[in-house]
């Protein structure tokens, strides 16, 4: 009787407790909340930097600089300088190009984004007599990208892009219309 008592006096203490912490606590009041996060950051600066050795070296430096319009919707402009050394030709063939973008990249969904650059090359090239010959190329570029955080306000960016302007008919910059890249953004 004292056992059945003693559980039933136990029992009548912890119930209550049970069924109180699986209320739901009341939403916060107004001086509660917590403080929205903060926005996007507005300023952002990246690009590429890239660089390959063997037969043909080559060095890319591509910085590039942008404002978020809104949170969903990029502008921004670069600067591009590239330098090439073919050493499977006697004397070694040397290039230099350089030149300048704007572009505007809109987030799909997280993530992914749209893309459109316009970008102005000055080139050099060989043509078929060897002769170094320099021009300038326009050109339109629409696609789209995947970008990866990497901590704080960096992130990895892959875009792939379409060259509208591209002709298989006269000399330019890219041997494709495709246009793939990678690269570093750091926002502030």
């Amino acid at each position: 009787m004292k056992k059945t008592l003693l559980a039933i006096l136990l029992l009548a203490c912890i119930a209550p407790a049970a069924v109180v912490a699986q209320e739901q606590p009341p939403p916060p009041g107004p001086e509660e909340q917590s403080p929205p996060p903060p926005p996007p950051k507005r300023m952002f600066f990246g690009g590429g930097i890239g660089f390959g050795v063997g037969d043909v070296d080559w060095v890319d430096v591509s910085p590039v600089v942008g404002v978020r319009l809104i949170p969903d919707l990029a502008a921004g402009v670069g600067i591009t300088y590239r330098y090439t050394k073919d050493s499977r030709y006697e004397p070694d063939l040397t290039t230099s190009d350089f030149g300048a973008s704007v572009f505007a990249q809109y987030t799909v969904v997280q993530n992914l984004f749209a893309m459109a650059e316009y970008e102005y090359l000055n080139y050099e090239y060989y043509d078929a007599y060897m002769r170094k010959t320099s021009d300038t190329y326009d050109s339109v570029l629409v696609g789209g990208g995947a970008y990866q955080p990497l901590g704080g306000h960096a992130q990895l960016v892959f875009s792939a892009l379409y060259n509208l302007s591209y002709s298989e008919d006269e000399p330019g910059p890219y041997g494709s219309p495709w246009v793939f890249s990678a690269g570093v953004g750091v926002g502030f």
